[in-house]
């Protein structure tokens, strides 16, 4: 799924605040979808990913060391 500036938004300037509202919206879809395996895009925040899998229980993350310029 493409999470298009999760953990950051357009201008690059992100609060807690909206970072905790991503991560609460895209956690409850995810739960419901009850995916085996998830996928995800256009993530900007390696500790915002740590959080939604938190909130996943059963679930692990697997980050690339590789980043877009």
């Amino acid at each position: 799924y493409n999470l298009s500036f999760f953990g950051s938004n357009d201008t690059n300037s992100p609060t807690q605040e909206k970072i905790n509202t991503q991560v609460a919206n895209i956690a409850t879809i995810m739960r419901h979808m009850k995916m085996d395996v998830i996928g995800v895009e256009e993530v900007s925040n390696d500790v915002a990913v740590d959080s939604l899998v938190k909130k996943l229980p059963g679930y692990a993350a697997i980050i690339s060391n590789r980043w877009s310029g």
